[in-house]
C-alpha cells in the first residue's frame, strides 16, 4: 500500500476435516477481514515522508479523506506463487486530490 511498510497476512484455509474447497463468498469474507486488520494496524503508523497522503487509511470515523474498508471493492484474486494469492482492490470513489 503506497506510503506504508510492506504487510502480509496468511488466511488459513485447511481447517476443516476432511479438507474441502472454500467458497468464493467465504474467501471474500476472509479477505475483507484481513484488509480490515491491515487498516486497523496501519492507521496508527505514520506514512512515509515522501508518500502521497491521499493513500492514508483509517477506520470509519478516522477522518475525512482516509480510505476505509467500505471504500474498497475486491475485483479479483491473483495466484502469485504456490499457496499464495494477492487481492486486487479498487476504490469505490476517486482519491481526494
Amino acid at each position: 500500500w503506497p506510503g506504508y511498510c510492506p504487510w502480509s497476512h496468511q488466511i488459513p484455509l485447511d481447517f476443516k476435516t476432511p479438507p474441502s474447497p472454500i467458497t468464493r463468498a467465504k474467501l471474500a469474507n476472509n479477505v475483507a477481514r484481513c484488509i480490515q486488520r491491515f487498516i486497523s494496524e496501519a492507521q496508527n503508523h505514520l506514512v512515509e515522508d515522501e508518500s502521497d497522503a491521499h493513500w492514508r487509511v483509517g477506520q470509519s470515523g478516522a477522518g475525512e479523506g482516509s480510505i476505509k474498508l467500505e471504500d474498497l471493492i475486491l475485483v479479483s484474486m491473483h495466484h502469485v506463487s504456490i499457496h499464495s494469492w494477492q487481492p486486487q482492490l479498487r476504490l469505490t470513489r476517486p482519491l481526494d486530490k
